[in-house]
């Protein structure tokens, strides 16, 4: 139905009536942020910057100047800016916090400079980004930058200077490489650097002493630079997603708690992933091509809660992964398990490790035996090996104790040390040797017990006064020791 003069004369006047409300809704917004020194201006469909934010400290209305403070928050984000004015900053020499983010800016003013020593956050994610502007790097007191989302081919080489940030997310750009002054950034905690084009990181990354979390997923990664081993306050390491076809270098971290090394070309785990990253918690091998587990790499995480193996070539499960009951997710679906019925495949991570623990033979125990001894330091935990029935009565209590219930009784023995088998027990939780001759604790004990034992029992053997300092050994497990005598 064609639309009459009356009907376009009446739609003119509403949207001239709309826009000059928008108007005096900005202008109110602008000066209500005269007080507080912030301003929102978030999805407001704004395409050009309002007259009143470029002369800032001119008052509106019944406004005084002495009632106008200083900017320090800027919020231009969800807007249609494909441009900022060169003014824009002029008159906002303490701005410290600017999103701009969710638009469609090209490039940023050169103005930027002049709010080089005040400026502290900035998000510019989501536009069309080719650069940064050097004057960016200037901000020596920058703490946060976030450029995700953009066209960026690479970082200014600048960056090294920004000596205050701690938060560097450049995610799904086009970065190839990243400039080698990073390792300068020794402030930086967090870096993602996720879907992007890398082929290679540089040594200098391994300078940064601070960083706790790396995101380097979904790039071309052929492997990792050494230096990556220096990483020594690093909690979480995203590798997944490259190209890696050689175990990476890991990080030696005592606080790294997560490994994801997903979509890969691995065959192998890292053999050194325990000593790197003793507290380890979770590792994600997902899709890749490993063919086999190395328990002597794998028994020392005595803290690890999910193992992710999905759809590798693993053929056999070894039945020493039974005894890390540790673990409460362990996902194996699509490998070509032949020793395993499918049911299990599926089962729970409690079924399946009780399941590999009712496998185990005397190879397996001599092998947590020694894996106990080398946690020990080396030093032998019984000092003489056990004979006859004696030693079928131990190797019978050590097998009972391999349940999840983690409880052994060797009481009665007449043992004069604690046998050397028991270091196999990583998960143990209560031990009675009561009622022996022992004279002291094997120095596996603090090693190998000390984050699971809760009650241990000695009364009533030849430990004396040296019991407190033994039983004080326990470290993180909080020992309880039942008092001792003399046998």
């Amino acid at each position: 139905m064609p639309v009459g003069r009356r009907e376009l004369e009446r739609w003119s006047q509403k949207q001239q009536q709309q826009n000059a409300g928008s108007g005096a809704a900005i202008a109110g917004l602008i000066r209500g942020a005269h007080q507080s020194g912030a301003l929102n201006l978030t999805g407001k469909g704004l395409a050009q910057v309002p007259a009143e934010l470029l002369d800032w400290h001119t008052p509106i209305g019944e406004e005084n100047w002495w009632d106008v403070v200083e900017l320090r928050k800027l919020d231009l984000s969800h807007n249609a800016f494909t441009a900022l004015p060169e003014e824009l900053f002029l008159p906002l020499s303490e701005l410290a916090t600017l999103h701009v983010g969710n638009n469609q800016l090209e490039a940023l003013p050169a103005s930027l400079s002049k709010i080089s020593e005040t400026l502290a956050r900035v998000n510019l994610q989501r536009n069309n980004l080719r650069a940064l502007p050097p004057a960016l790097c200037n901000c020596l007191r920058l703490v946060y930058l976030n450029v995700d989302h953009n066209a960026l081919d690479q970082l200014p080489e600048a960056l090294g200077s920004m000596l205050c940030l701690e938060t560097l997310s450049s995610a799904h750009n086009q970065l190839r490489s990243l400039p080698a002054s990073i390792g300068g950034c020794r402030a930086l905690t967090q870096a993602v650097l996720a879907s992007n084009e890398l082929t290679v990181l540089p040594a200098s990354i391994g300078r940064l002493a601070s960083l706790e979390d790396l995101s380097i997923a979904h790039n071309r990664l052929e492997r990792l630079p050494d230096s990556m081993s220096h990483l020594s306050s690093l909690v979480r390491l995203d590798a997944r997603e490259n190209k890696l076809a050689e175990p990476p270098v890991l990080p030696r971290s005592s606080r790294l708690a997560e490994v994801l090394l997903g979509f890969n070309r691995l065959q192998a785990l890292p053999a050194d992933i325990a000593s790197a990253a003793p507290e380890l918690s979770v590792l994600d091998v997902r899709d890749n091509q490993i063919t086999h587990l190395d328990m002597a790499a794998l028994l020392p995480l005595r803290k690890l809660k999910t193992l992710d193996l999905r759809n590798n070539e693993v053929g056999k499960l070894p039945p020493l992964l039974g005894v890390m009951t540790s673990i409460t997710a362990l996902l194996l679906e699509g490998n070509p398990l032949k020793t395993m019925r499918r049911t299990m495949i599926d089962a729970s991570a409690r079924e399946i490790l009780d399941y590999l623990r009712g496998r185990m033979g005397d190879e397996d125990f001599a092998a947590l035996a020694a894996a106990g001894s080398k946690a020990g330091g080396g030093a032998r935990a019984g000092g003489r090996a056990l004979e006859g029935g004696l030693a079928d009565e131990v190797t019978d209590a050590v097998r009972g104790a391999m349940s999840l219930d983690a409880r052994l009784d060797l009481r009665h023995k007449g043992l004069h040390v604690i046998p050397e088998e028991t270091a196999s027990l990583t998960s143990l939780r209560s031990a009675d040797f009561s009622d022996n001759k022992i004279s002291s604790l094997p120095h596996f004990a603090p090693h190998v017990w000390g984050g699971t034992l809760r009650e241990l029992n000695l009364s009533r053997n030849l430990l004396g006064r040296a019991l407190g300092r033994d039983c004080a050994g326990g470290g993180g497990g909080g020992w309880t020791c039942a008092e001792a005598g003399q046998a």
